[in-house]
């Protein structure tokens, strides 16, 4: 969480003006909810905020009084605009301060990628208040709507980097200090990607190395509660092409695997886990294959989503192309167990019934339940699901099954990326990304919220939190 309670103990004499701490002074903000930070003075029970359009305070448009030393004020600026505020102090027999010096800010001009979104709320008593974050695929922005679909915060992430390359980062969690962790996609200067950790203020804190193999980190970074960095990543191998009727005479194809790499902070590897060797090649895919012929390589497993218990000790994984959900051992990297539709390998022997394909947004929620996206591939026409699947293993085969799911209309579903989050009021926020559809359901699966489908934005997954601080 970002630290916002540094407090300056001033003498006494300093008793009628308080100093102003932040915004500081001409400073610029990517946000509109914006903290304010004045000093601490001596026999002061309140303070007085008044913020102006202009200098001489005739068009104030926040007057409150606050005991504390730290305001978060919201609802009260737009875009492009230059403000002025000052503080003064109330004593407990209610005398008046002097007003500190006037301090003046800016608020940045919004993109023209980003723009008011249309949200429609209906249910306001059981929707959950705050804030959602996502990304504007394949730009580089990242930013945050209110749930009148305003933008209260956003950064453009390809500034992160000063070596000249411009990198589209994705979004990826709001971690518990404040910062956002996410991944670089340096495809397009043919560099593998990497995990990134960035503060609302656009500046880089933490970047994963660059010299992995492939196509580097994608789809999918972690914070682990040790404080190291998981992420999904790729790896090629050489291999035997499977026996089949092909439309040219090929001996071997390159076979795209994922891989699962955690750094420790100085970026070094300290654990790892490759699907080369945990799972059959007998489970391929015929029309894959044949798109490979294409692309130069076989993307055979193709996963997205990868998720820590710590509870249990194990890493979760969505490998889309196999339809399956695998859970891991972390101590000794054996599966635990494999999720999804049955296979030639046999290897898959859990939830066989649960007719999930080429899901996305593995996560174990708190009632220790599993949550995930179903794109619904294999429907015609596409139909997705949010699924919450409960898992018992006391058996030698544990039992899947599926206690409560959201199917979301064929007209806004979606066959690729999207995400399914449980909030923490017990509702469910489903990112609809090919349909730009978000939609906050109730328990009972009423509609709660929703932004309106096919706008001019799109995003890979979308995260409601309380706030930015």
């Amino acid at each position: 969480m970002k630290c916002l309670y540094s407090i300056l103990i001033t003498s006494s004499f300093l008793f009628c003006q308080p100093q102003l701490i932040s915004p500081l002074h001409q400073d610029t903000l990517n946000y509109l909810h914006i903290p304010f930070e004045w000093s601490q003075i001596s026999n002061i029970s309140n303070y007085q905020i008044q913020i102006s359009t202009d200098l001489g305070f005739n068009e104030i448009i926040y007057d409150e009084y606050e005991p504390y030393l730290l305001k978060e004020v919201k609802e009260t600026f737009d875009w492009n605009n230059q403000y002025y505020w000052r503080c003064r102090g109330l004593s407990e027999d209610e005398s008046l301060g002097q007003w500190s010096e006037v301090g003046s800010f800016f608020t940045s001009q919004l993109p023209d990628a980003l723009f008011n979104i249309n949200t429609i709320t209906y249910l306001p008593d059981l929707v959950f208040d705050g804030i959602t974050i996502m990304d504007e695929l394949w730009s580089g922005h990242i930013f945050a709507i209110d749930l009148q679909g305003k933008p209260v915060w956003y950064v453009n992430s390809d500034q992160l980097f000063d070596n000249g390359l411009s990198y589209k980062l994705g979004f990826t969690y709001l971690l518990d200090n404040g910062n956002i962790l996410g991944y670089a996609d340096g495809r397009d200067h043919n560099l593998p990607g990497r995990a990134f950790e960035m503060d609302i203020d656009n500046q880089l804190i933490w970047q994963g190395p660059n010299n992995l193999e492939g196509i580097g980190v994608h789809h999918d970074a972690i914070r682990l509660p040790n404080g190291n960095t998981m992420a999904l990543t790729s790896e090629d191998q050489l291999l035997p092409i499977p026996d089949a009727d092909w439309p040219i005479e090929v001996d071997e194809i390159v076979w795209r695997g994922d891989k699962i790499i955690e750094w420790d902070p100085y970026g070094n590897i300290v654990w790892s886990w490759s699907c080369f060797d945990h799972y059959s090649l007998e489970d391929w895919d015929y029309n894959q294959i044949l798109m490979s012929f294409g692309l130069g390589f076989y993307d055979w497993t193709h996963s997205n989503a990868i998720w820590y218990d710590e509870l249990d000790g194990a890493v979760y994984i969505s490998v889309r192309y196999l339809n399956r959900v695998t859970k891991i051992d972390y101590q000794t990297g054996n599966i635990i167990w494999n999720m999804g539709e049955d296979s030639p390998s046999g290897d898959a022997e859990v939830g066989n019934l649960l007719g999930f394909s080429m899901q996305h947004a593995i996560k174990v929620l708190d009632n220790r339940n599993l949550m995930i996206y179903d794109n619904g591939n294999d429907s015609n026409p596409i139909v997705s699901r949010g699924l919450e699947i409960s898992v018992s293993e006391d058996d030698s085969t544990p039992l899947a099954e599926i206690v409560w799911e959201y199917q979301l209309p064929d007209s806004v579903s979606s066959g690729k990326m999207s995400d399914c989050d449980r909030l923490p009021n017990g509702n469910t926020l489903l990112t609809s990304t090919h349909s730009r559809y978000l939609l906050e359901v109730s328990p009972d699966s009423q509609k709660v919220w929703e932004v309106e489908p096919y706008q001019q934005f799109s995003t890979y997954r979308g995260e409601r939190v309380a706030g930015l601080y």
